[in-house]
């Protein structure tokens, strides 16, 4: 019964980090006065960004575990312009990209 409440409270502490704090961006190129980039910047872990449709030319560094989910995956593109990796991920972290 023991090892069940440890798992138990290291599971909702896990949980209650990214969920309690965690907030959600809803980002569009075309309505936003500032960049995907500065957006990514301002968010902490846990955070999920929500893009519109569109062609979003841009190369992004990523160094948290956050969640950036297409509106509709059929019209969003980040497209790296063949400057370099489209999205470069720092350290250990854990991205969705859907």
């Amino acid at each position: 019964m023991r090892p069940l409440k440890i798992f138990l409270t290291i599971l909702f502490i896990f949980i209650s980090e990214f969920s309690l704090f965690a907030k959600v961006y809803y980002y569009s190129q075309y309505k936003d006065s500032f960049s995907l980039e500065n957006l990514i910047s301002s968010t902490t872990t846990g955070d999920t960004i929500y893009l519109d449709t569109g062609v979003y030319k841009t190369n992004l560094k990523i160094n948290k575990n956050i969640s950036i989910i297409g509106i509709d995956s059929n019209v969003v593109v980040i497209d790296g312009q063949n400057k370099s990796s489209v999205i470069q991920c720092y350290s250990d972290l854990m991205l969705n990209i859907c």
